[in-house]
């Protein structure tokens, strides 16, 4: 079977992770409303700026989410990391990317035309990419795990949306076919998807949300230039100089006293705006006036977590928001493999890590740098909550199962809880002519047909009988077949 076929499309998505678990937030859930009016000598904050010239050539390309910033230099081939305190490395990546998306200060992923690319501390390796694909226009997250997302678009073709699931690339697109003109994706601190696991894209007219039951098209709030989406403060759409705020099903618009809107980024827990020539920085529900000393006027903004990024002129410029709080080694809405992790605290204080509300680590003369060993537990959504003195901020992170799915364990129970029964494929079904999967044999000789239905044509179990399948589900069908179809434990331990 050709690659083109393996990638038919999905209706649904199929993903690595299950359903969120309700103490978990979703940029779906209400937000703080956000005011109709900002006026001029509001609140404010002064931000201790600390900016450094820009070489020829140089560009800011995205800021990671330990608050690295990388730039693209005159070399084609060479990137520039500079770290919050000033202090810079440059890496010569021996190739010139079309692409660059940093996610910490030493990893990123990069496209070269139709080819994908991981680099890290250690190394740059290659991710495989289906050439018939297309050139890669946009990618987020890590192209070599499940979980990363790409558009590409082939010859003359219409981009379109691919979701990296078990090992395989998914051509992801709704019923109406392609999402048209205009596409690109949006981040969610960094992040692909939040814990709701739904994802977010631009398009020419409007705005497109998707997730494993649902698609959603918005276009009553047309072009956007910008759109940044975060549970704490929902969703904010920069649109033809005006921001804003979706509620529910309406939009709302907050209007600057200082001019129009004319840049937009988001990060956990905040947005920045830039109305007229004044910084704004959104949290909890209001605006504050961020007031820093720049060369000139802000051109180009990127926030991360801890601080801002800002290109003035012909300098680069940070800014530490007074309540920002670094932190390396975890990223909000980050897929883990591992069950550990190591954190790494930016800032010097009383220091206190809660996993799931216990508390595992505190020091109160913690240092600057400090190294801490967290054990995340058993897979699935775990809140990572990290206070240093009066500061806070609080991580939802992914932890995979590394099992491979058996039929004892995983598939059995999948079967009985939405495929047995008279109704559906069981072993006394009102219709003979439906398959029976009341066994492991009969699953492993309609393994081809379950794949198909379940995971490429979506519609097994039907739509209208999904509420309780999740994309989680989808996944283990999908995974346990393409590892080999084990009935107990014991077959793969042997």
């Amino acid at each position: 079977m050709s690659t083109r076929h393996r990638l038919c499309w999905l209706v649904v998505l199929v993903v690595l992770v299950g359903c969120a678990s309700p103490d978990v937030a979703s940029p779906d859930e209400p937000a703080p409303p956000a005011p109709p009016e900002v006026p001029l000598g509001g609140p404010a904050m002064a931000l201790q700026a600390r900016c450094a010239p820009l070489t020829e050539g140089e560009r800011l390309l995205g800021a990671a989410a330990d608050g690295a910033a990388w730039l693209a230099t005159a070399e084609p081939s060479e990137v520039r990391v500079v770290l919050p305190d000033g202090t810079s490395r440059t890496l010569d990546l021996g190739m010139a990317p079309t692409l660059v998306r940093p996610s910490s200060a030493e990893a990123a992923a990069l496209a070269l035309g139709d080819r994908l690319f991981v680099v890290d501390a250690e190394s740059l390796h290659e991710v495989g990419w289906p050439a018939e694909l297309g050139r890669v226009l946009d990618l987020c997250g890590d192209p070599s795990v499940d979980g990363a997302f790409v558009i590409a678009a082939s010859g003359d073709e219409p981009a379109e949306v691919y979701r990296r699931a078990g090992g395989e690339w998914w051509r992801w697109r709704g019923a109406e076919g392609p999402f048209g003109a205009g596409l690109a994706l949006v981040e969610l601190a960094g992040a692909c998807t939040a814990a709701d696991d739904r994802a977010w894209l631009r398009v020419a007219d409007g705005v497109v949300s998707l997730r494993e039951d649902e698609l959603r098209r918005d276009h009553e709030v047309g072009r956007v230039d910008a759109l940044a989406i975060d549970p704490a403060v929902g969703i904010a759409a920069l649109a033809e100089g005006r921001l804003r705020f979706r509620r529910g099903e309406r939009w709302s618009e907050t209007r600057f006293a200082a001019g129009a809107a004319r840049a937009l980024h988001g990060t956990a827990g905040a947005l920045w705006v830039v109305a007229g020539e004044r910084l704004y920085r959104y949290a909890a529900g209001r605006f504050v006036e961020a007031t820093l000393a720049l060369p000139g006027g802000v051109d180009t903004l990127r926030a991360d977590p801890s601080g801002v990024w800002l290109v003035s002129g012909d300098s680069l410029c940070r800014g530490d928001a007074p309540d920002g709080l670094p932190l390396g080694g975890l990223r909000p809405f980050e897929r883990r493999h591992e069950r550990s992790a190591i954190l790494r605290v930016g800032a010097a204080g009383a220091l206190s890590v809660r996993v799931d509300g216990v508390v595992i680590h505190e020091d109160p003369r913690s240092a600057a740098g400090a190294e801490l060993e967290l054990r995340l537990g058993a897979p699935g959504w775990r809140r990572v909550e990290v206070a240093l003195g009066e500061r806070a901020r609080a991580l939802d992170v992914y932890v995979v199962d590394p099992r491979a799915p058996t039929w004892e364990d995983d598939i059995r129970p999948l079967y009985e809880a939405h495929c047995a029964g008279a109704a559906c494929h069981g072993g006394d079904r009102d219709d003979p002519t439906r398959p029976g999967l009341a066994s492991y044999d009969d699953w492993v000789s309609r393994a081809n047909a379950i794949r198909n239905r379940v995971g490429v044509v979506a519609d097994m179990p039907p739509p209208l009988a999904r509420r309780d399948w999740s994309a989680d589900d989808v996944t283990k069908v999908v995974a346990w077949i393409a590892t080999g179809m084990d009935e107990r434990r014991e077959a793969r331990d042997d």
